[in-house]
C-alpha cells in the first residue's frame, strides 16, 4: 500500500535506509519507521490545511452575516473540502501512531455540553449548506472526568463519517447518562442512505480498487477505524447500525465519572 517509489529518486528514500528494514534503496514507507513517517506526512498535510479551514470558516461567518447567499454557498463548499481533508489527515495520523498521543494522557475534567457544541460548530458550514437540522442532547451532570481531546476526535470522526452518507434530514448528537458513572453517546442520521454492500466495510480504512490493481482510501472508513481505535484505548466499544430503511447510527458507552465537587 505504501511501497511505490519513483525510479532513481533519492529524495524520497528514508533518512536511515540501511537500518530501516533493508539496504539502501528501500522504499520510503517500509520497515519499522513506516508508521511514524506516515504519521509525520499526515501531520504536515494537516498543518498546511489548518489555516485554510480557519480562513474559510471566518469568511463563511462573514458572508452569513452579510446575507450573501452565493458567497456563503461557495465558502461552505470550500470549508467542507478543507475540513474534510484536514480531518482525514488527522485520522490517518492517529491510526499510524496507535491512538496513544490522544488517549494515553491522564484523564482530566471535561464538559459534555462543550464537547457536543464544538462538534456542531466545526460542522456548521457543512450542515447549513445541506440544510440539515442538528439536534443535540447532553447528559447531566455535565462536568465529567475523561479524555476531552480524544473524545472530540472520536465524535468529529463519527459525525464526518455520518455526513458522508447524509444529504438531507437531520444529524443527531446525544449523550445520555447510563447509571452514575457511564455516558451513552449516539451520532445518528435517520435519513442517511448506506448501500447494503458498504455496511460491512464502514470501518475499513483502505479497500481494493474495483476491477483493477491497487488500493484506495475510504474517508469514512478512516474516520470510523480511528474512532474505534481511540475508543478501544479508552476501554469502550463502538456499535454501528445502518441500513437503507433505518439510516446510520454510531453508539458507544464510556466511563466518565462526574467531577467530585466536595
Amino acid at each position: 500500500m505504501f511501497g511505490s517509489e519513483a525510479p532513481g529518486d533519492d529524495a524520497i528514500r528514508p533518512p536511515h535506509a540501511a537500518t530501516n528494514g533493508g539496504p539502501a534503496g528501500t522504499p520510503l514507507f517500509s520497515g519499522p519507521d513506516a508508521p511514524e513517517l506516515v504519521a509525520e506526512l499526515a501531520h504536515t498535510l494537516r498543518s498546511h490545511l489548518t489555516p485554510v479551514v480557519l480562513l474559510a470558516e471566518s469568511l463563511y461567518a462573514s458572508a452569513a452575516k452579510d446575507g450573501n447567499d452565493a458567497r456563503r454557498e461557495a465558502l461552505a463548499l470550500l470549508y467542507g473540502a478543507a475540513f474534510g481533508a484536514s480531518a482525514f489527515a488527522g485520522h490517518v495520523m492517529e491510526l499510524a501512531r496507535g491512538g496513544d498521543d490522544l488517549a494515553g494522557r491522564e484523564p482530566e475534567p471535561l464538559s459534555i455540553v462543550q464537547l457536543l457544541d464544538d462538534v456542531c460548530d466545526a460542522l456548521r458550514p457543512i450542515t447549513d449548506h445541506r440544510a440539515l437540522a442538528v439536534r443535540v442532547r447532553a447528559a447531566e451532570p455535565d462536568d465529567r472526568i475523561g479524555h476531552p481531546i480524544a473524545l472530540n476526535h472520536v465524535l468529529v470522526g463519527l459525525a464526518v463519517a455520518t455526513l458522508e452518507h447524509t444529504e438531507h434530514g437531520s444529524l443527531e448528537l446525544a449523550a445520555r447518562p447510563a447509571g452514575t458513572l457511564d455516558v451513552d453517546f449516539t451520532i445518528r442520521a435517520p435519513a442517511a442512505r448506506v448501500d447494503p454492500d458498504a455496511i460491512a466495510v464502514l470501518d475499513r480504512p483502505v479497500e481494493p480498487r474495483s476491477g483493477q490493481a491497487g488500493w484506495h482510501w475510504s474517508t469514512a472508513g478512516v474516520a470510523v477505524s480511528c474512532a474505534r481505535q481511540l475508543l478501544r484505548k479508552m476501554n469502550a466499544g463502538l456499535r454501528i447500525d445502518a441500513g437503507t430503511d433505518r439510516g446510520l447510527s454510531f453508539r458507544f458507552r464510556m466511563r466518565l465519572p462526574p467531577v467530585d465537587r466536595r
